[in-house]
C-alpha cells in the first residue's frame, strides 16, 4: 500500500525498558532492626548517664522502635543487622565496666564500628 504507516505497540518496548532498568527505579527494601539488637543498644546506653546540657541524639532513641533509623546507628541494608554504633561526642559519662559492656555488645554480632570518642568515661 502506498503511503501507509506501519504502527507498532509501545507496550512491549515499555516492558523491556522497565525490565532492563528495574534496579534503577526500585525502592530498596527497608529492614527494621532486630528487637534483641534494639534492646542491647538501649541497655548499653542505660549503663551511662547523659551529661546536661547536651544536644546528644540518643535521647530521641526511645521515641522510635526502629533502631536502624536512629541517629548514630547504621544497619546492614540487606538484613537489618546493626553494623555501626556511633556514640561519639554524645555527652555520655559514667564507668565503663568492660564485663557488662561486652555482654551487652554480644547481642550485636555484626557490629563493625563502635565510636565512643568525645565522652566522659571513668
Amino acid at each position: 500500500m502506498k503511503g501507509s504507516v506501519k504502527s507498532f505497540s509501545l507496550i512491549p518496548i515499555s516492558f523491556c525498558f522497565l525490565f532492563l532498568f528495574r534496579d534503577e527505579f526500585a525502592v530498596p527494601a527497608r529492614h527494621l532492626c532486630h528487637p534483641q539488637q534494639r534492646e542491647a543498644i538501649l541497655e548499653f546506653k542505660n549503663e551511662f548517664q547523659i551529661q546536661k546540657p547536651c544536644s546528644g541524639w540518643t535521647v530521641s532513641w526511645v521515641n522510635n522502635s526502629d533502631c536502624c533509623s536512629w541517629d548514630g546507628i547504621a544497619c546492614d541494608a540487606t538484613f537489618g543487622d546493626v553494623i555501626e554504633l556511633n556514640l561519639g561526642g554524645n555527652c555520655i559519662h559514667g564507668e565503663l565496666n568492660s564485663k557488662n559492656t561486652i555482654l551487652k555488645l554480644q547481642s550485636l554480632p555484626f557490629l563493625e564500628t563502635l565510636n565512643l570518642a568525645g565522652n566522659y568515661f571513668n
